[in-house]
């Protein structure tokens, strides 16, 4: 047994009955829980001695947070609450561009990591839209979407074509949305045996490839059947995207975890090729509002997404979306990191963030 200065734990045996007794000093959080081990048979009953929880006014309509979670074990969560009307959300970065996150929005009120990118060349993953304008092609999974204090989060339904140069346009598939033509936005290998690649570098096709071919970084590609070529090398190529329904903003992160107050997350859902965000024990980050518009930043010490979501339902939020995590994870509050973990380490650099500003 594990026991802090000050605490005692005392224990008698009665006829029908066990009593226990904890003693400890006032100032902290205690919780315990209780379970049978089957083998050996065992009655266990584990006690937790917390740091206590605490709260911070920081203007009207904006608090800080710091409460646990059970998950069963306790969790450390640390939080942004923004009242409904009160907030203004933007993302922030530059494609291509890792920095610490104050660094990119340095009169924001609170600034919280944003979704997931290549760590060697510092390309975004998924959807990116500032100001409606697309910085980012969507990548197949769930994404934030926000304008005018209105918030939601699902997986982009969108539009693609590629204009040839004699003005026709033709539809496409997008990086894992593919079709018989897919555009492809992320750099590393494109293409299946049996298709050709163009590569693209702004409007104009440089070079035409066997697939599968490796995509530099600063190019896209389109990928098409070997028989059926609709351009050729050195032609222009230009790619429209267009969102359904149209917003001002949005970025993709997922899993998708709470959707119209239910438990949605589902591993299997969308498309991760590394498990970690869907499976791994890690520190989490997360977007969440309430049906009435509230706003909430929040990190979490390390924990299984599956947990999270859990525990977001029992908190009674209307929408939440895992954003990127692990070292990434960071809630920046008036200029301090306040999940103290990740500072540990470093604070890692990232490509994007969500920045919140009082509203006017």
């Amino acid at each position: 047994m594990v026991r802090p200065a000050g605490v005692e734990v005392t224990a008698r045996y009665e006829l029908q009955s066990t009593l226990l007794r904890l003693q400890a000093p006032p100032g902290r959080f205690y919780r315990y829980r209780t379970f049978l081990l089957a083998n050996p048979r065992r009655y266990v009953l584990d006690v937790y001695y917390l740091e206590p929880e605490r709260e911070e006014a920081l203007m009207p309509g904006f608090r800080y947070r710091e409460v646990w979670a059970w998950a069963p074990e306790p969790v450390r969560m640390y939080w942004l609450e923004a009242a409904p009307g009160s907030w203004r959300m933007e993302p922030v970065g530059r494609p291509g561009e890792r920095k610490v996150l104050p660094e990119m929005a340095p009169g924001a009120l609170a600034i919280l990591n944003g979704g997931y990118f290549d760590g060697r060349t510092g390309t975004p993953i998924g959807l990116w839209v500032r100001g409606g304008v697309p910085l980012s092609f969507p990548y197949g999974r769930s994404a934030l979407f926000w304008q005018d204090g209105s918030i939601f989060a699902g997986r982009p339904q969108f539009a693609a074509s590629v204009q040839l140069m004699d003005g026709r346009s033709v539809r496409v598939g997008v990086n894992l949305n593919r079709a018989k033509y897919t555009a492809h936005t992320l750099a590393g290998p494109v293409g299946r045996p049996g298709e050709n690649v163009h590569i693209v570098q702004g409007d104009r096709i440089v070079a035409t490839y066997p697939a599968p071919h490796e995509l530099p970084e600063g190019y896209w590609a389109l990928t098409f059947p070997a028989e059926a070529p609709i351009a050729r090398t050195g032609e222009t190529l230009r790619l429209m995207i267009s969102l359904e329904p149209p917003t001002n903003y949005a970025l993709e992160a997922g899993p998708l975890l709470i959707q119209s107050g239910a438990n949605v997350f589902d591993p299997n859902a969308e498309p991760f090729r590394d498990r970690a965000p869907v499976e791994a024990v890690a520190a989490q980050s997360v977007v969440a509002w309430s049906q009435e518009g509230a706003l909430y930043f929040i990190v979490t010490e390390p924990m299984r997404p599956e947990a999270l979501a859990r525990v977001l339902q029992e908190q009674g939020f209307w929408g939440a979306i895992r954003m990127d995590g692990g070292g990434s994870a960071q809630l920046w509050v008036q200029g301090r990191l306040r999940n103290p973990g990740n500072g540990l380490l470093g604070v890692r650099p990232v490509v994007n963030g969500l920045a919140l500003y009082p509203k006017p």
